[in-house]
C-alpha cells in the first residue's frame, strides 16, 4: 500500500502542471488519497477484529471504492486538462487570426491610394475584428461556463460515489454484526446443550436404581435433543435447569434415589418448556 501511495503521488505531480492545477485536480487528489486511507484502515483493522465475520467482503468494499475513485480521478484530471487546453487553443487561434488580419490590412493599405486605403482598411479591420472578437468571446464564455459546471459535476460524482460506498459499508457492517451475534448465540446454545447433557449422562452412569436411572436418562435425552431458543423465557429456563442439575448431582452423591427420581422428572418437565 505504501508503494501504491508513492506511485500515485509521483504520477499526480509529474502528470499535472503546477501552474495550472485547479480545483478539479486538487479535489481529485484529495478524494483519491481519502479512499486510499479508507482502504488501508480496512486492510489493517479487519484481521485484528475478532467479531468480523465477512472480513474479505469488508476489504473488498473499501478496496473497490479506492479503485473506482482512482479511475474517476484520472478521468476527471485528464478531461479537465483537455478543457483547459481547448480554451487556450481557442485563445491562441483568435490571437493568430487577429495578427493575420492586421497584416492583411496593412498590406491592403499600402497597395491602395491613401484616400481609399484608409477607408477600406478601417472598415475591413473593424468588421473582421468585431467578428473574431464576438466569436472568441462566445467560445470563451462557453468554455468558462463548462469549466465552472465541470467542477460542480466532478464534485457531485465524487460525493455520490462516496455516499454509495458509505451506505454499502454501513449495510454490510450492520449485517456483519447481526450475523456475528447470531453465530455467538448459536455457539452459546450448543455449549449449553453439550455441557449439560454430558453432566446428566455422567450422573446417569453413577445411578444403580432402575427408576432413578430411567428418569435421569429421559432428562438427558430431553436436553440433548432440544432445539435452540433465543427468547428471554427460554434463557431463564436454561439457568434453572443448570441449577437443578447441580442439585441433582448432590442427590446422586447421597444415593437418595427417590429424591433423584423426583428431581429428574421435575427437571425433565422444565427442560421441555424451554
Amino acid at each position: 500500500m505504501l508503494l501504491v501511495l508513492i506511485v500515485l503521488n509521483i504520477l499526480f505531480f509529474a502528470w499535472t502542471d503546477a501552474e495550472t492545477r485547479g480545483a478539479v485536480e486538487w479535489m481529485s487528489y484529495g478524494f483519491c488519497m481519502f479512499s486510499f486511507v479508507v482502504a488501508c484502515v480496512a486492510i489493517f483493522r479487519v484481521p485484528q477484529d475478532s467479531d468480523e465475520v465477512y472480513s474479505l467482503t469488508t476489504n473488498y468494499v473499501c478496496l473497490s471504492y479506492f479503485a473506482v475513485q482512482t479511475v474517476l480521478s484520472v478521468v476527471a484530471i485528464y478531461y479537465g486538462m483537455v478543457l483547459r487546453r481547448a480554451t487556450e487553443m481557442v485563445q491562441a487561434t483568435s490571437d493568430k487570426v487577429n495578427s493575420i488580419v492586421s497584416n492583411i490590412t496593412g498590406a491592403v493599405q499600402q497597395a491602395l491610394p491613401d484616400s481609399i486605403g484608409n477607408l477600406s482598411t478601417d472598415s475591413l479591420g473593424t468588421v473582421v475584428n468585431e467578428t473574431v472578437g464576438s466569436a472568441t468571446d462566445t467560445v470563451t464564455q462557453q468554455s468558462s461556463f463548462l469549466a465552472d459546471h465541470y467542477t460542480t459535476i466532478v464534485l457531485t460524482v465524487y460525493l455520490l460515489v462516496f455516499v454509495f460506498y458509505a451506505i454499502r459499508l454501513f449495510v454490510h457492517h450492520t449485517a456483519n454484526q447481526s450475523t456475528a451475534a447470531d453465530l455467538a448465540e448459536q455457539a452459546r446454545q450448543h455449549a449449553y446443550i453439550a455441557d449439560n447433557s454430558q453432566r446428566v449422562d455422567r450422573l446417569a452412569r453413577q445411578i444403580t436404581d432402575p427408576q432413578a436411572k430411567k428418569a435421569v436418562t429421559q432428562l438427558y435425552e430431553t436436553i440433548h435433543f432440544s432445539a435452540n431458543v433465543t427468547t428471554a423465557e427460554g434463557k431463564q429456563i436454561e439457568q434453572e435447569v443448570a441449577s437443578g442439575i447441580d442439585r441433582l448431582a448432590q442427590l446422586v452423591a447421597s444415593a437418595d434415589w427417590q429424591a433423584v427420581t423426583q428431581c429428574a422428572k421435575e427437571l425433565n418437565q422444565l427442560a421441555k418448556l424451554r
